[in-house]
C-alpha cells in the first residue's frame, strides 16, 4: 500500500507531534508500505534533532517544505490583541505555510499516487489542507487528532471550529484520535468511524548502556516546565527526598535541553521517572508523549496528574499515582523506588510494532470505503 502522510511537525523538528509520525512512519515501511510525507522544515517548535531526520529519510521519501517560524516558548498569560487575532485567525497560524504550499502539495500526490492520504493535527491547518487535496484528487483521506479541535481552550471563536471540523472529519473515511475521551467523544460527532490510536514506544530507541551511578538514586523528569504548580513541586522536591535521591529535570522551560539520544540514556539510566501532567485544563485530555517513552524503559514511574485519563492508565499498567502535593510526590517516589513498581505486561499494548498493525488495518479499511477510481481513487 502506498501511504501519504501530511505532518507539518516532522524530524528534524523534536516536537510529541514529529515524534509520533516518525515512529508510525518508520514501523509502515518495515511492513512493506511505500511512505512518502509532506512536511514542514524551519518552523523552530519544539526544538529540533537533525540526526533524527538522517535516520528517518531511509523509511520514507519526504517533501520538505519551508516555512520559517522561530522557536518561542509558551506564555503563561497573553495580550489583548493576541486574543482578538486569535479569534479571527481559524483554524490557526500555520494556515498560510498550508495555502502557500498547496499546489505543490497537489503535484506531489499526482505524482506519487498514494492509495490512502494522512493528515494529523495540531496543527489543525493541516487537515484543512487534506481535506482539500483528497477533494481535488479523490484519494482517501484519514484525519489524524492528537488533541481535541472544537474544545481547545486557546482558540476561543467555537462556531467557526465547528463548522471546519464538521466539514473536515465528515470527509474523512476514518479519523485517528489518542486518547478514548475527550478526543473521541469530539470525532464521533462527525464521523462513525473513529479509532483510538495512542502514543506509542519504539524498542529500538532503547539500546543504549545507562550511565553508572553508584551511591546515587536518580529521579528524572524529561518534559516541559512552564506552569507554576510544576514548578513548585520540583523546586520544593530536592529538599523533601531523602539522602541519595538526585532529582534530574530535562526540557523546554528547564534550561537543560536533551536530544533524543540523550534523553533515551537518561530514561535508561534513572531508577525512577517523574510524570508531571498539570496543565490548566485537564479534564479529559490524553497525556504527553512522554509518558509512552517511560513505559519502553520498563522502570518504576511516578504518575502526578489529575487528569482522569491518564490516571486510568498509569493505574492499569500497576503504576503508582499521586496528587500534586511535593510531600506526597516525594514519598510515593521513595515507595516506588523501593518496591521497584514497573509498569505491567499491558506495556506492550503500546509497543510501535502492535500499534502500527492497528494502524494499516484502518488504512485498508479507508481504502475499501472508497470504492470509486480503482483502488487509489486518483482521478485524472
Amino acid at each position: 500500500m502506498k501511504v501519504c502522510i501530511v505532518s507539518y511537525f516532522f524530524p528534524p523538528n523534536n516536537s510529541s507531534g514529529a515524534q509520533r509520525w516518525s515512529k508510525l512512519v518508520k514501523c509502515l515501511h518495515r511492513m512493506g508500505n511505500d511512505v512518502c510525507v509532506l512536511a514542514n522544515v524551519g518552523d523552530r517548535f519544539g526544538g529540533e534533532d537533525p540526526a533524527r531526520a538522517l535516520e528517518i529519510r531511509n523509511f520514507a521519501r519526504i517533501y520538505r517544505l519551508f516555512w520559517h517560524i522561530p522557536h518561542r516558548p509558551p506564555t503563561l498569560s497573553e495580550s489583548r490583541l493576541k486574543r482578538i487575532l486569535k479569534f479571527f485567525v481559524q483554524p490557526d497560524s500555520r494556515l498560510p505555510f498550508f495555502l502557500f504550499h498547496l499546489k505543490r502539495m497537489l503535484r506531489i500526490l499526482r505524482r506519487e499516487r498514494p492509495h490512502v492520504l494522512i493528515a494529523t493535527a495540531p496543527p489543525f491547518s493541516a487537515l484543512i489542507a487534506g481535506r482539500i487535496l483528497s477533494g481535488k484528487t479523490g484519494i482517501p483521506f484519514v484525519a489524524d487528532l492528537r488533541d481535541p479541535w472544537l474544545n481547545d481552550p486557546h482558540r476561543p471563536n467555537r462556531l467557526a471550529k465547528y463548522l471546519l471540523e464538521r466539514w473536515v472529519l465528515k470527509g474523512a473515511e476514518a479519523v485517528l484520535v489518542i486518547n478514548d475521551g475527550e478526543t473521541y467523544e469530539e470525532a464521533v460527532r462527525f464521523n462513525r468511524n473513529v479509532v483510538v490510536l495512542e502514543h506509542t514506544y519504539d524498542p529500538d530507541d532503547y539500546t543504549l548502556p545507562p550511565v553508572p551511578h553508584p551511591g546515587e538514586v536518580w529521579v528524572s523528569y524529561l518534559g516541559s516546565l512552564y506552569s507554576s504548580v510544576q514548578r513548585r513541586i520540583i523546586g520544593q522536591l530536592p529538599h523533601l527526598l531523602p539522602e541519595g535521591f538526585r532529582l534530574r529535570v530535562f526540557g523546554p522551560g528547564t534550561g537543560r535541553l536533551l536530544n533524543r539520544r540523550e534523553a533515551f540514556r537518561e530514561m535508561l539510566s534513572s531508577d525512577v521517572l517523574l510524570v508531571l501532567d498539570l496543565a490548566a485544563r485537564r479534564k479529559k485530555l490524553g497525556s504527553s508523549i512522554k509518558f509512552y517513552d517511560y513505559l519502553g524503559t520498563g522502570k518504576p514511574i511516578v504518575v502526578v496528574s489529575e487528569n482522569p485519563f491518564l490516571l486510568r492508565r498509569a493505574e492499569s499498567l500497576g503504576l503508582l499515582t499521586v496528587p500534586p502535593t511535593p510531600t506526597a510526590v516525594a514519598k510515593t517516589i521513595v515507595k516506588a523506588h523501593l518496591e521497584g513498581r514497573s509498569p505491567n505486561r499491558k506495556r506492550y499494548e503500546y509497543r510501535l510494532d502492535v500499534a502500527c498493525c492497528k494502524l494499516v488495518r484502518t488504512l485498508y479499511r479507508a481504502v475499501s470505503t472508497r470504492s470509486s477510481g480503482g483502488p487509489s481513487g486518483l482521478r485524472p
